[in-house]
Formats: C-alpha cells, sequence, structure tokens
C-alpha cells in the first residue's frame, strides 16, 4: 500500500465492516504513516462525505464509501483512488455484500487500473472472486500445519454428553445427556483448568445468552483482589461519566466474572464487558455471533452452543469466524473449540468444520445452483445499480448500463459461466410519432421464464408529451413489447431455452424504473429522432435519464420501492399538514422497516396518556382507526389484523418510542415505559437520524419545499448530539428543548441553575426558543404569548425542583 501511493499517487481506501475496527485501525496506521507525510482519515456514521484531497488513506465503512463516491461525482470530482483493500472480505457473502459490489462496479468504472486487496480468513469462494477481479491468488491452507503448537485449534464436537474428537472418538463423558447440562458441565471443568483463563461461549440469541449467564453464575469462582478493585473501578467510572444508569443485575454478573454480550445492550456496556473480558476480570463471556467479527478477541477456549440459529444453520463463514476467536497470533497457550451438538446436526458440523476453501462450483450433490443464488442479490440491488450507473453519470447509455452489470457482476464469475451479451436479447429502437416512442423489445425468451418474471409483451405504453425546444430537453414514452426484430436476431435462443437468471433481474429491474417514472428514455437535444431511426443508430443514442423520483431514490439511498412508498406518504401528509401537530411529522420519521417488538397495552397506555386530542385525531383519519387500535385490548390478537394493517401498527409502535425518544432523549424513561433494552433504543435512535436525512433529500428532489422547511425545523432536536450535561439535565425531568438552551447558555447543573436571577432565566430561554407557526403578525402575537406560558411553567417547576428565590 505505502509503495503504491509513493510511487503511484492517487489515495487508497480501506472498506472494513465495523466502526471498531476502523479506529484501531486509524490509530495503527496513524502512528506508522503521520511522522513520513502519509495522512490517514476514518469515515463512519454521520461523519463527513467530503473525500479530502490531502488524505492519503481513507479508512470507511462500505456505506459509507458508497456515498463518498456519489457525493465525489455528483460534484464533479473524479476520485483519485488507485487502490482499494477490503478488510473482512467475507462481507461479500453477508446483506451487505451488495454495497461492496456496487462500490467495485463505481470505482473500476472510473479507473479501470485500479489494484484491489481482498483480505480474510474465511473467504467464500475465493477462486471465483479471483476470476471476479481478475486477481492473483494466495491461500494459506497449510497454515495449522505450519503454526507454533501454541497457535493451532483442537476441536472437540459434545454429543449426548460425550466429548469427541474431529475424527468422531469418545474421549470422555460429562455425565449428562441434555445440551444445557453439557455446557454447564463443561464450562465448570474449564474454570478448574488453569489453561483456561478465558472462555468464550457463542450462543444463537439473546435470550439465550442471559439464560447462559444466569446458569453459569454458581459456578464461577470469586475473583482476585485485583481483578475486584479493577472492575470497581470501571463501574465508577462508567457512572461517573454516562448519564444512563447500568442496570443493576448487569454490574452483579461483572463483578462474578461472568456477562453477556449482545445487540439488546448499548455500545457503551457493550466496550465495559469488552474491556473487562480482555482484562481477565471476566473469565465468561456469553455472546451472539456479532462478536465473532469485528472485535480484537483472543480467548483460551471457544464453546459454540449449537450450530443453528432457529432452524438455519450457520454458514461455514460465519463457524469459522467464531472459531477463529480462539488460537490467534501472539496466543502462549494451544486454542481448543468445544461444539455442543444435537445427534441429528452431526453431519453438518462435519461440513462446517472442513479447512479446506471451497467455491460454490466445487459444491457436490447438484446443490451448486442453489448455493450460488445467494449471490444473486435482490430486485433493490439491481435497480440501486442501474440509477447508481445513471446517476454518477459512470454509463447513460440503456444498453452499456445494463452490458456492465453482466459483465461485472459477482454471480457471473461463480459457475464459470460465459460472458452473457445483453445485446443479442435486448434492443432498442425509435417510433416517430405521433406520439413519437422509444422502445425497449426483449428477447422470447427473456418473456417467458416460466411465469417466474412478468414482462408481458401486451404492456401498454405510457404516452408523454415532449418537451419544447426551448426546454433542451426531450422526453419520451416508454414501453416495453415483444418485437419481430429482436426475434429473429436472437433465433438462437428459443422460447424453451432456461433464461439467465442474471440477466432476467437487470431487464426486471429496468423494467420496474421505467414503468415506476425513475428512469426514462431521452436522445441528445441535438439529435433528431427520424434520423436516428432511419440510421438504426438508437442502441449508442438513447440514454436512460433520472427523473425527480429517480433523483429521489439516487440521493437518498433508499430503495426503489421504499422511495414509492415513502413519496406517496409524503403527498398526503403535503396536502394536509396542520403544522402545529408534531406527531404528524414525526410519524413520517420513523423508518418504513422499523420493527420493535412491545406488549400492545404498553402501547395502548401510552397512546391514551401521552398524547393530545389533535393527536389522537391524526392517528384516527390518517394512521389506524382508534377503534381497530382498541379492540386490542379486548381479547383482539395482532395476527387477525390484514397484512398491511400490521405493517402500519408496527410503524405507529415505533413513531411512539422516536416521538418519546426526541422529546425526552431519556433511554431510561422510553425503556420503563417500553419495556425495550438500551441498546435496541440506541439502534432506533441511529435509524431515525439516518431516515431523518433521507426524507430531506427526497423531499428536496420532489420540490416539496414547504413541507422541506418543516422537516429540518425538527433537526436540532432529532440530530443534536447531546452533551453529557444536557443529558444531566434530561434525567432530571427537564424538557429537551429547554435542556439544549441551559447547557447552550452555560448552565452546567441545576445548581448553576439555582443561582440565576429567574428574570434573566426566563429572558434566555424566550430569547433562543424557536416559534413554531408564524404565518402573520397576529400569529406572532399568539405565538409569543404561548412561548412566555411554556417558560414561566417550566420556571415555576424550576422553583419547586431547584428551590429557586
Amino acid at each position: 500500500m505505502l509503495r503504491r501511493l509513493q510511487f503511484w499517487r492517487g489515495q487508497c481506501m480501506i472498506v472494513l465492516p465495523y466502526i471498531s475496527l476502523i479506529e484501531e485501525k486509524k490509530v495503527y496506521l496513524s502512528s506508522l504513516c503521520e511522522s513520513n507525510g502519509v495522512f490517514v482519515e476514518c469515515y463512519f456514521s454521520g461523519g463527513s462525505q467530503r473525500l479530502d484531497p490531502r488524505i492519503d488513506i481513507a479508512i470507511s465503512t462500505v456505506e459509507k464509501a458508497n456515498s463518498i463516491i456519489n457525493r465525489c461525482l455528483l460534484e464533479g470530482i473524479k476520485p483519485s483512488i488507485n487502490m482499494l483493500i477490503v478488510d473482512e472480505a467475507q462481507t461479500l457473502e453477508s446483506e451487505r455484500g451488495h454495497l461492496l459490489e456496487l462500490l467495485l462496479l463505481k470505482l473500476r468504472a472510473l479507473n479501470p487500473q485500479i489494484q484491489v486487496v481482498f483480505l480474510s480468513a474465511t473467504l467464500p469462494n475465493p477462486r471465483a472472486i479471483a476470476r471476479w477481479l481478475d486477481a492473483a491468488l494466495y491461500l494459506y491452507a497449510e497454515r495449522m500445519q505450519r503454526d507454533p503448537p501454541s497457535q493451532r485449534v483442537t476441536e472437540y464436537a459434545v454429543v449426548n454428553g460425550e466429548v469427541r474428537s474431529r475424527d468422531g472418538a469418545i474421549l470422555r463423558r460429562l455425565g449428562v445427556s441434555d445440551r444445557t447440562g453439557a455446557l454447564r458441565e463443561l464450562v465448570r471443568e474449564l474454570l478448574a483448568q488453569a489453561d483456561a483463563s478465558t472462555v468464550l461461549v457463542f450462543c444463537p440469541t439473546k435470550s439465550r445468552c442471559e439464560k447462559v449467564v444466569r446458569l453459569l453464575l454458581p459456578l464461577m469462582p470469586p475473583l482476585s483482589p485485583e481483578h475486584q478493585q479493577y472492575v470497581e473501578a470501571h463501574l465508577l467510572l462508567f457512572a461517573r461519566t454516562h448519564a444512563t444508569r447500568l442496570d443493576p443485575a448487569f454490574a452483579r454478573f461483572l463483578r462474578a466474572g461472568v456477562i453477556y454480550h449482545h445487540a439488546g445492550l448499548t455500545d457503551e456496556e457493550r466496550l465495559l464487558a469488552e474491556g473487562l473480558f480482555r482484562r481477565g476480570c471476566v473469565r465468561v463471556l456469553a455472546a451472539t455471533t456479532t462478536l465473532s467479527a469485528g472485535v480484537n478477541l483472543n480467548v483460551a477456549v471457544v464453546v459454540l452452543d449449537g450450530i443453528r440459529r432457529g432452524k438455519q444453520s450457520y454458514t461455514r463463514t460465519e463457524y469459522q469466524q467464531m472459531v477463529g476467536r480462539t488460537g490467534r497470533m501472539g496466543q502462549t497457550v494451544a486454542g481448543r473449540v468445544f461444539v455442543l451438538l444435537d445427534a441429528a446436526d452431526a453431519a453438518a458440523y462435519q461440513r462446517l468444520a472442513q479447512r479446506e476453501a471451497r467455491d460454490v462450483s466445487q459444491t457436490q450433490d447438484g446443490a451448486a445452483e442453489a448455493e450460488s443464488r445467494r449471490f444473486l442479490r435482490s430486485g433493490d440491488y439491481w435497480r440501486k445499480a442501474v440509477m447508481e450507473l445513471v446517476g454518477c453519470g459512470v454509463a447513460r447509455g440503456a444498453l452499456a448500463v445494463l452490458q456492465r452489470l453482466a459483465d461485472q457482476s459477482f454471480f457471473g464469475f461463480l459457475l464459470g459461466r460465459p460472458a452473457l451479451r445483453v445485446g443479442d436479447f435486448v434492443s432498442l429502437r425509435v417510433e416517430p410519432g405521433p406520439p413519437e416512442q422509444y422502445v425497449v423489445a426483449l428477447a422470447p425468451s427473456l418473456l417467458a421464464a416460466d411465469g417466474e418474471l412478468a414482462l408481458s409483451p401486451s404492456l401498454q405504453p405510457a404516452t408523454l408529451k415532449p418537451a419544447t425546444s426551448a426546454e433542451q430537453s426531450v422526453q419520451s414514452a416508454q414501453s416495453l413489447s415483444e418485437s419481430q426484430q429482436t426475434a429473429q436476431q436472437s433465433a438462437k435462443h428459443t422460447q424453451h431455452s432456461p433464461p439467465d437468471p442474471l440477466l432476467l433481474e437487470i431487464v426486471s429491474a429496468l423494467r420496474f424504473l421505467l414503468e415506476g417514472g425513475f428512469l426514462v428514455l431521452t436522445l441528445p437535444v441535438a439529435v433528431e429522432s427520424t434520423a436516428v431511426q432511419a440510421a438504426g443508430t438508437a442502441a449508442q443514442q438513447l440514454a436512460l435519464t433520472l427523473t425527480a423520483l429517480g433523483e429521489a431514490a439516487f440521493r437518498s439511498g433508499l430503495s426503489a420501492t421504499d422511495v414509492q412508498q415513502l413519496a406517496a406518504s409524503l403527498a398526503r401528509l403535503n396536502e394536509n399538514l396542520d403544522i402545529s401537530n408534531h406527531l404528524q411529522v414525526l410519524f413520517h420519521l420513523t423508518p418504513l422497516a422499523v420493527d420493535v417488538r412491545v406488549d400492545i397495552a404498553a402501547v395502548l397506555q401510552y397512546t391514551e396518556s401521552q398524547l393530545a386530542d389533535a393527536e389522537l385525531q391524526f392517528i384516527n383519519r390518517d394512521v389506524l382507526p382508534l377503534g381497530t387500535l382498541y379492540s386490542l385490548r379486548n381479547g383482539r390478537s395482532v395476527e387477525s389484523l390484514d397484512s398491511q394493517q400490521q405493517a402500519v401498527l408496527r410503524r405507529y409502535v415505533g413513531c411512539l418510542v422516536v416521538r418519546d425518544l426526541i422529546l425526552f432523549n431519556n433511554l431510561n424513561r422510553t425503556q420503563a415505559l417500553f419495556g425495550l433494552s438500551k441498546g435496541v433504543l440506541q439502534s432506533i435512535q441511529m435509524a431515525y437520524k439516518v431516515f431523518f436525512h433521507m426524507n430531506l433529500k427526497v423531499l428536496k428532489a420532489l420540490h416539496y419545499d414547504f413541507l422541506y422547511e418543516v422537516f429540518k425545523s425538527f433537526e436540532t432536536d432529532i440530530t443534536a448530539e447531546l452533551t453529557p450535561e444536557a443529558l444531566a439535565f434530561v434525567n432530571q425531568g427537564v424538557e429537551l428543548k429547554f435542556a439544549l438552551i441551559l447547557t447552550n447558555s452555560g448552565y452546567k447543573t441545576m445548581e448553576d441553575v439555582r443561582k440565576e436571577d429567574p428574570v434573566v432565566l426566563l429572558r434566555t430561554l424566550i430569547d433562543h426558543l424557536p416559534w413554531q407557526s408564524a404565518y402573520c403578525k397576529e400569529d406572532e402575537v399568539v405565538e409569543i404569548e404561548n412561548e412566555y406560558d411554556k417558560c414561566l411553567h417550566f420556571i415555576n417547576w424550576l422553583k419547586k425542583k431547584c428551590t429557586i428565590p
């Protein structure tokens, strides 16, 4: 990397899956490079989206990397990235894998000479990836034989209470037959051994993690005085530096040396558990698979509590990541892995435990096709890919966009298939008007598809009025129809030959975007359609252009289907906006896919006790009839609602949680009201902050200017990162907006407020409070009076709270 930076100039981008790894890598590279004039910066979450040209090495998540590249291209800046390093490259087979493909698609189009390096200890399909990247492949399959004894890993299977070697030989019996009992007895043995200083137990679910901790709690030996002192010091430090209180049960488990680690914890709680585990103060850590990657842990023993998550077995990559937490470089004792199995999972375990890196093409029993489907990606990905290629200007010609996707998709390299020529299946032509039409014609083999893809030749064309010459653009009608010319050109692809699934997905994405109004086909301004028809150059001349809706999807990062749903929702809001009803806006700021599990009784209680009459009227009119909502109290089950009502109810529940978090920003309060863990609430906070910015981009692209300003007025409450001082005010009952004003005005504690002159305090509050609905002078007067009353009420509350004189 350093040699390429020195001789090729340009910039290097390092992509990592987790923020913790990014920060760790930045510290390491900064200490190594910055003294030599090589500068490092990291990009993630809500940070900067501008790639500073003075930075030599940019470290980023894959999501942020895509945003950075898009931002550069939208501003007319070509990124000077000549090297891409993807660490933990097994991300390619995860749900984030499509983003990695999309990033590579754009970077390789911008710089064909870019050097791409994939790094992973558990890389899936390495040979196919090497073909895809046109790269040299370096495998270390014999590592286990070359490593010193302290870095080797010995695996054992525990079935029916019997500890067995990899070849099935019974080594000893634990005296119990059930899996839970075997786990308890195994950990009891390990805790008595000097070489088992730390034990990491991987569990399939969050609830199982907590049950395992409670199961093992009576077995834990007392901590040494040194470790006890270290734990108490860190618990005290946590209490002083964090406004949210640590769960007493969590603190009790830490003092006993056993703890759980899962997504239900806050980031701060997870960091506390990891730090004490690394120090050796916590000897047993029960975690979900989220800890199998992204955290640099080195443990003596790994225990897998089964190889399934629900009915789904772990992937081989997940298994290797979990096993890889032991036997790492620098470890002084040999690593051991115990896999607790049900008898029916023995065969599945043998497949998972294979050490040789295999490709899908090497899969036996005809399963290669089925396994490769995991890398075909969803329709949302192909729609996003088409829009990003067009929006970034990487490719504009309709056939050029489709051909680039066909050529550079990883799926096409998995089974070593011959390259696709999109022109053999798809053609374009211009039909002069009136009305003028641009036609995408498909081969018969694409129209068959056994009914799986509804590319009907009877699709009715949609007519759009051509733009005037003054507008310097040409709008068109689009239609997808069967063409006799295409049928002749692609006669070798008969109606009975199975269509390529990759081509089907790409063509389906194009059809969806044209039908949905995200894209239009256009000709250059100076080109006459009659000349294109006569010359037969439609395939070269017709280009794809984003509409306002397509621009909204491209800039927001949402999927096309989500943008359709969001645009329809915002259009209704734009017609019926009540600016004084905050819940109306907060409902639309709630992420579409939010799914929180809250007891319906808590939802009804919050609805009745916390919402104003105007908010209840909005719910009854635009969300869910209150009669339907209240019927759930009388024994009606949620499952009895239809699917659309269930989706609306889930979003409404999420809206109530978002409302409480935004208005009070108090995790303890919201946790008590809804029974959700702080980790889940923290995830919701991050989700609605991201979704807020997506809403703004959609509103701007659709030119809903007034609605944009209304949403923008919520920005301070939604995106502001609260200081510990502001959180301390909130946790003492101060409303969020008043807490922000007090801290921004220099008040640090309630004692500072108590000492202040009430008149000065009142003036400070009035000067900083924004007006909500100032349409005219009369409204301004009313608004000032309302805000004045609110401030007086707050001052009176403070008098009681702080005994202000």
